[in-house]
């Protein structure tokens, strides 16, 4: 068996060296039969002329205002609107606003006054008028005639008075706790300040003094001696009204 084996595997050498035989010729006749492939020779390149840069005929040199630029003149300060009072000469009122008042000017041209505070108020008359922090007394005691809070005293009673202020059609109104009518302390004559009035002795050793502003009232307890050691705090009752505080 072993031989048997041996000559089947010499028999299928042989039959592909047959086959390998007859393949192998038909291709080298192929690549004998291609065309030889001829290469050209590499081109030469000629060295190019140089040429050296001329500079035109001419004076190119800049002009004096070219060589040294103007400078930009700075905004002046009068190009921006300054805050302080308005300068109103020559201007004819128009119209009144809380915050705002408009003029014409002699060109018929209308120039506003704004500001970020209250300018006019309404007066007893329910007109637009402007700004007067002046106590003034009247039949109901008293009052400020155009202010932005519209501040009035009133009395309670015999003995006790309050201050009220009020805005936007809210009323509130301010009593110092234990203090009495005191005395009132007025200006008078046409010198006198008249945006401040007091209260004298209004409980023992104690004043009660109001300073206006174009837009506040101020309220001070003046301490005129050492108070007893029992009074060492002062209150205020405050109506609001149907404003809501806080």
């Amino acid at each position: 068996m072993a031989r048997i084996a041996r000559f089947w595997l010499l028999a299928m050498v042989a039959a592909v060296a047959v086959v390998g035989g007859l393949l192998i010729a038909p291709y080298e006749e192929a690549v004998a039969a291609e065309p030889a492939v001829s290469v050209a020779p590499a081109l030469e390149s000629q060295k190019a002329d140089a040429i050296e840069p001329q500079v035109p005929a001419g004076d190119f040199a800049p002009s004096p205002s070219e060589a040294t630029p103007s400078p930009v003149p700075a905004e002046s300060e009068s190009s921006t609107p300054a805050a302080g009072p308005v300068n109103r000469s020559g201007l004819t009122l128009k119209a009144r606003h809380e915050y705002r008042n408009e003029y014409v000017n002699g060109e018929g041209a209308t120039v506003a006054q704004l500001s970020a505070m209250p300018l006019n108020a309404r007066d007893s008359r329910g007109e637009w008028a402007e700004i007067k922090p002046d106590f003034h007394h009247s039949g109901d005691g008293w009052v400020v005639q155009a202010h932005p809070l519209a501040p009035r005293f009133e009395e309670v009673d015999s003995s006790r008075r309050r201050l009220i202020v009020q805005r936007d059609g809210h009323e509130v109104s301010l009593s110092l706790l234990g203090a009495g009518a005191g005395r009132t302390e007025s200006p008078f004559w046409f010198w006198d300040d008249w945006s401040s009035m007091a209260f004298r002795d209004i409980a023992d050793g104690e004043d009660l003094e109001y300073e206006l502003t174009k837009t506040a009232i101020k309220d001070s307890v003046i301490l005129k001696k050492r108070p007893p050691k029992d009074r060492d705090t002062w209150t205020w009752k405050i109506d609001a009204g149907t404003s809501r505080l806080g």
